[in-house]
């Protein structure tokens, strides 16, 4: 429903009620249209991406173990059988050691 407004002798119809508050100026109006509700918009989408997306980017299925098998010497050994257990879940993987 329309509502008449008595400005400068002139009556002007608006859809503002007096129920509704004080309205916020014609600047901040434009720039809480043309800007905040934007950014607001696209910072509630960014923020929905991050917290649905999987928290597990930083762990990796590979991994990288280096050492050498040595006699009591100190001299190399190649062909020597290793064997990792990873011991949470006792899955063990076997590979031989090269020169």
């Amino acid at each position: 429903m329309n509502h008449r407004e008595l400005t400068n002798d002139t009556w002007a119809y608006t859809n503002i009620r007096a129920e509704d508050g004080p309205q916020p100026s014609g600047e901040f109006r434009t720039l809480r249209d043309a800007v905040l509700i934007p950014l607001g918009f696209l910072l509630a989408i960014l923020l929905f991406a991050m917290l649905t997306t999987p928290s597990a980017h930083a762990q990796a299925g590979t991994g990288r173990i280096a050492g050498s098998i040595k006699d009591p010497v100190g001299a190399l050994i190649s062909g020597s059988s290793v064997t990792l257990v990873n011991t949470a879940t006792s899955v063990t993987q076997k590979t031989t050691s090269n020169g």
